[in-house]
């Protein structure tokens, strides 16, 4: 009796050091801790969409991460959040990135989505084909030296020989909520805006003229290009590759749910900003699975090349001839 009381002493003390628990005369000990990523993304943005999934179907756990988000402001704090290492990963898009690693960062691109904007209409306007927009007035998201508007730009002269400077009425406006606002006030004829708030659009009877892929594939561009990914310090991902290899396969799972799974988007539907509106939940959610980053290879990384080459041209041949090497990570292919 002496010797079993002596026995399960030291158990008890051994438990005790360890962090571990006595569960019916059974030491328990506690689960392995999770590695912690943190990830950077505009607090009212779409891909609050895929770390709701994530999130909801426990995908980080799945693969021994703990997700921790970091709600971002603007685009301007997702570079701070990157040059801070307030951040492991944010969402933005390969022409940062390059720019970034010519400017001797180490940062490094995995493709999310294609999702596009592309030129949308009010129903009154009399706009149902390219060669309409003459003498109407145009809001674009951002300003003149955007790749959207550079790449209208040149479209409209290709399709339909229009000067954008000379034979439509041109209106920059840097916020997305903003423009919609805008023309559905009745002060703008079209748009081109984010392709989440052209859905909102879409969803109350507003009309597609072109969208840009359309545009793209007149100037060359043939191929769906990725236009924003995950970026994330090179350096940071070898030596942190559990993290990174657990987050994009976490990703990718999650990105299967969104395309299959219509109750993981009902879900959602109040976080879309869509509850009691089915018709805006309806156009946001297919607008949204539209734009999935399906596959990544070189045939992806040769048609972000093209759209660089076409937004370099239109630019005066202003940068580099090429994306900076190592824009495009390669530690992962994928094909959904």
């Amino acid at each position: 009796m002496m010797l079993r009381r002596s026995v399960l002493s030291h158990v008890v003390a051994l438990a005790m050091l360890g962090g571990a628990t006595l569960v019916g005369g059974l030491v328990a000990t506690p689960a392995l801790a999770l590695d912690k990523i943190r990830v950077g993304v505009l607090a009212t943005g779409t891909a609050k969409w895929e770390m709701d999934t994530i999130i909801r179907n426990k995908l980080a756990e799945k693969f021994g991460l703990e997700l921790e988000l970091v709600d971002l402001g603007t685009k301007l704090t997702q570079v701070i959040a990157l040059e801070s290492q307030a951040a492991d990963v944010v969402l933005t898009d390969y022409l940062f990135t390059s720019a970034q690693r010519n400017q001797k960062a180490d940062y490094t691109f995995v493709p999310s989505s294609r999702a596009a904007g592309g030129l949308i209409a009010r129903p009154e306007s009399g706009i149902t084909k390219v060669a309409d927009l003459k003498g109407k007035r145009i809001g674009i998201f951002g300003g003149p030296d955007e790749d959207n508007f550079v790449i209208f730009r040149a479209y409209l002269k290709k399709v339909a020989n229009i000067d954008v400077e000379k034979d439509v009425k041109i209106s920059f406006v840097g916020g997305a909520p903003l423009l919609n606002e805008t023309i559905l006030k009745g002060d703008l004829d079209a748009v081109i805006n984010m392709w989440n708030f052209n859905a909102r659009l879409r969803a109350v009877g507003y009309k597609d003229v072109v969208s840009m892929p359309e545009m793209l594939a007149a100037l060359g561009v043939s191929a769906p290009p990725p236009l924003l990914g995950w970026v994330f310090s090179e350096k940071w991902a070898k030596a942190n590759p559990k993290l990174i290899d657990g987050f994009l396969k976490a990703s990718l799972e999650a990105k299967k749910i969104l395309l299959t799974n219509d109750d993981n988007w009902k879900a959602m539907q109040g976080l879309m900003g869509a509850q009691g509106n089915d018709a805006l939940f309806i156009a946001l959610r297919d607008a949204y699975r539209a734009g999935i980053a399906k596959s990544y290879g070189k045939a992806e990384v040769d048609a972000a090349q093209a759209i660089y080459s076409v937004v370099r041209k239109e630019s005066g041949n202003k940068g580099p001839e090429t994306l900076a090497p190592g824009t495009f990570w390669s530690g992962i292919t994928f094909n959904l």
